[in-house]
Formats: structure tokens, C-alpha cells, sequence
């Protein structure tokens, strides 16, 4: 499933390995790499794969680091076990995460089965031949207008899946979907990926995704290859300092669209994420603000902002009798500073920092929280 081929710093012997592999057979290829130099610092001369693009994201690996062969192993032996509809659907989702190592690679090869490509109750287009595509609904008006943007950099991490589940949730995420041109550069061809066990995927939904693709197809980044180039170096947005990738966003009243574009042949050129917005304002709303203890053990969340400062408003001068204690957890700036002047208050003192100085942050010098 994955060669390594490998060799020692001043050696001209190369030493394959294929993977999955046993202990035995580890040890072995060590050995031959050992009679060759002895001294030298193993290096790898190749990486093949049944997965096309994953050598690509093995450049960092140290073959000398008995951890990274042992995950690689591992990783190996999980892609051994996916059919070819899985490893594709790999492929595309190394592309689709944020892959900062090999734990990440593992982390989203375990999870290949919660994706599914060609998803049946998504129907903007079919797998179309360039001709079709290039002609398929691109005059056809679009009942909603749309405005798209150039991202910021604050917002580039929505251009990519959040490995933690926990955040997916918070962000709404709908789904995404992968898009390429294919070979001619005026295809159209696409698979769509669910998030948060597709249950925000509604018909509601369903029906503004084919209007904003119809409007980024009639006239936008998604019309062709060509077109794309051409959008993304008129408009700006690159998410990437070498300027490979762009990030666009369409905001509606309940959803926001984030486009990433990679106007290069070879590659996916396009990855929509889409977000509910009122799932990230209950999300929000759920959080909690602050949190209180008791001697006695009893803890309390608070999500209502007044609620918390009036429990603290009225506990806090009896802490050392009832063992109150309060964790501020919101970073909203005017509550953390609004807390710490209730304790300064108590003693009869100034809160001698401005809300700027909570804004900036350095109130979190302050250990109020631990009282």
C-alpha cells in the first residue's frame, strides 16, 4: 500500500520496504540499510502509494524515527483495508483537511466511512461529460442575487474541515464540496462530503446551494478553469502566502459559503464549505459565560451573562465561609472586565485597567479568575 525506498547518506544502496510490514521484515530492511553505512543518516529516496497524492504529504518524514515508521505502518495497514471507492474518497480528503502530520493522515483515513461520495440527496449536478458541462444551466437565472467577497485572513481556517468534531458542530457545518474541471479545464465535476452526520443538509438548504452554484457557474470562479484564474487575480483573497489558493465567501440570511479556488490544472480547483448560521447562534447561545463552585462540590454554568454577575455580585463576599469560586470563560472583553470590577469593589478599590486593556488582552495577567 505504501514503498518506502530508502537509502544511507554515502551509500548508493537503495532498500525497499512495503508497507504494512512486519516487525521481522522492518528489522530487516534496517539491517540491509546498516551493512551498507552504519554511520549515516537514513534517508528517503522515493515514497510510492496506492493513494496517488499521499507521498506528497510525507516530505517531512524521518525514516530514522521509530514513531513516524510505526504510525506510517499503521496508516498502511488502514488503506490496505479500503476498497478503490474508499481510496479515492481518501485522496479527496487529504485534500479537503488541514494535514499537518501523520496523526492527522491516520485521524482522517479512520474516518473514511463517515464520508460518501455522489451523495444522493444532492442533485446539483450529475457526473457530466465537458461538453454537458460546459453548456448545463449557466444561462439559467438565478431567483436569489448573491454577492461575493474576497475572505479575510481571520477567516482562511473556514476554507478547510476542522479535524475536532466539537467544532463542526459550533461552526454549523453543513457539508462541503469538492469540484474540479477535469482535464479540459471546462468540466464540471463534483462529490459532496456531510458534516455533523449530514443533519443540517434540509431542503431548505439544498435549494440555495443550486441557486449560489448556478450564480458562481453562470458568471463567477466556477464557470471554467480559465475563469477562475481570471476571477481570483482581479478580486484578490489569497488564503495562502504564496498565493495558490483563494478564499471567497457568500453570506445569505441563514448560510455562508466559503470557496476556496486553486486556479491550477492537476489539482481540485474548488472546495465549497457551507455553514448554517443559526446553528452558530445557538451554538453561541449554548455556550457558557462563567462558571461557580462550591465547597461542597456543586458547580453551576452560566450562559446568561447577568445571571453570572449577579451570582457573583452576591456569593463572592461570603467565599470564604461557602468556598465560592468563579472561572470567567467568555473572552467577551466588556463581561471580563465587568467581573473583575465587582471583585475590586468588594475591597474597595479601582479596577485600575481600561476596556481597552481588556480588549488587547492583558487582563489575562490578572489571576481575579482563581478566587
Amino acid at each position: 500500500m505504501i514503498q518506502l525506498f530508502m537509502s544511507r547518506s554515502g551509500s548508493s544502496v537503495i532498500v525497499p520496504l512495503n508497507l504494512p510490514a512486519s516487525h521481522g521484515a522492518m528489522t530487516e530492511a534496517y539491517s540491509q540499510l546498516e551493512q551498507a553505512n552504519r554511520t549515516g543518516k537514513t534517508e528517503i529516496v522515493e515514497i510510492k502509494s496506492v493513494i496517488a497524492n499521499l507521498p506528497s504529504y510525507l516530505g517531512g518524514l524521518d525514516p530514522d524515527s521509530r514513531t513516524q515508521l510505526a504510525q506510517l505502518n499503521l496508516l498502511s495497514s488502514i488503506i490496505a483495508k479500503m476498497d478503490s471507492r474508499e481510496r479515492s474518497i481518501y485522496a479527496g480528503a487529504l485534500d479537503g483537511n488541514s494535514i499537518n502530520d501523520l496523526n492527522d493522515m491516520i485521524r482522517v483515513a479512520e474516518q473514511v466511512s463517515d464520508y460518501r461520495m455522489g451523495h444522493p440527496d444532492w442533485q446539483i449536478y450529475h457526473l457530466c461529460t465537458d461538453t454537458e458541462a460546459n453548456t448545463m444551466k449557466q444561462n439559467e437565472k438565478v431567483n436569489t442575487p448573491i454577492h461575493i467577497r474576497p475572505a479575510s485572513h481571520e477567516e482562511a481556517g473556514l476554507f478547510y474541515s476542522q479535524m475536532k468534531e466539537t467544532e463542526d458542530a459550533a461552526l454549523g457545518t453543513v457539508g462541503h464540496v469538492r469540484m474540479d474541471f477535469g482535464s479540459s479545464g471546462k468540466g464540471f465535476y463534483h462529490t459532496w462530503w456531510p458534516h455533523n452526520d449530514d443533519q443540517f443538509n434540509t431542503k431548505e438548504f439544498k435549494g440555495e446551494l443550486q441557486e449560489v452554484v448556478d450564480a458562481l457557474r453562470a458568471d463567477g470562479p466556477l464557470k471554467d478553469l480559465a475563469s477562475m484564474r481570471s476571477y481570483c487575480y482581479r478580486n484578490g483573497g489569497e488564503l495562502t502566502e504564496d498565493g495558490r489558493c483563494y478564499g471567497y465567501v457568500v453570506d445569505t440570511e441563514h448560510y455562508r459559503y466559503c470557496l476556496r479556488c486553486t486556479p491550477s490544472p492537476g489539482d481540485y480547483q474548488g472546495y465549497l464549505y457551507c455553514y448554517n448560521l443559526r446553528q452558530q447562534q445557538m451554538a453561541q447561545q449554548a455556550k457558557p459565560v462563567g462558571r461557580v463552585t462550591f465547597a461542597d462540590g456543586s458547580r453551576m454554568d452560566y450562559t446568561d451573562t447577568q445571571e453570572y454577575l449577579r451570582c457573583i455580585q452576591e456569593e463572592l463576599p461570603q467565599h470564604s465561609v461557602t468556598g465560592f469560586r468563579y472561572e470567567t470563560l467568555t473572552d467577551d472583553p466588556v463581561v471580563r472586565k465587568q467581573v473583575d470590577d465587582i471583585l475590586f469593589d468588594l475591597y474597595g478599590e479601582e479596577n485600575p485597567q481600561s476596556l481597552a486593556d481588556y480588549e488587547n488582552g492583558s487582563d489575562r495577567d490578572m489571576k481575579m479568575g482563581g478566587m
